[in-house]
């Protein structure tokens, strides 16, 4: 992943405010990018909830790389007896779409 990429999704994930079942980290070799959602709550498809209209974590995340070019694939994490323990997005090849100088 490229170094600009990598300091963008890093501080993009910190700015959007995700539930703290949330858990975001670069591989050892700073390739590859994790989130992980270790609550069901947080997986939640709405848009928005119509409550509070606070967009879920998961809608954040997906809007996030849709501001990016980036490969990307999911899997849930089961444990005993096939109980949930968490759902991972798994994100690499990351290129930014936003650029800084020219403010788009």
């Amino acid at each position: 992943m490229q170094k600009n990429a990598s300091k963008f999704v890093t501080h993009a994930a910190q700015m959007l405010s995700l539930d703290d079942s949330v858990n975001y980290y670069f591989d050892e070799k700073g390739s590859e990018y994790f989130f992980e959602f270790l609550d069901k709550s947080s997986l939640k498809i709405e848009i928005y909830d119509p409550k509070t209209y606070e967009t879920s974590s998961l809608m954040k995340v997906i809007n996030l790389l849709g501001q990016c070019r980036a490969k990307f694939s999911t899997y849930p994490v089961l444990g005993a007896k096939n109980q949930f323990e968490k759902f991972v997005i798994q994100v690499e090849d990351l290129d930014e779409i936003w650029d800084e100088e020219k403010n788009l």
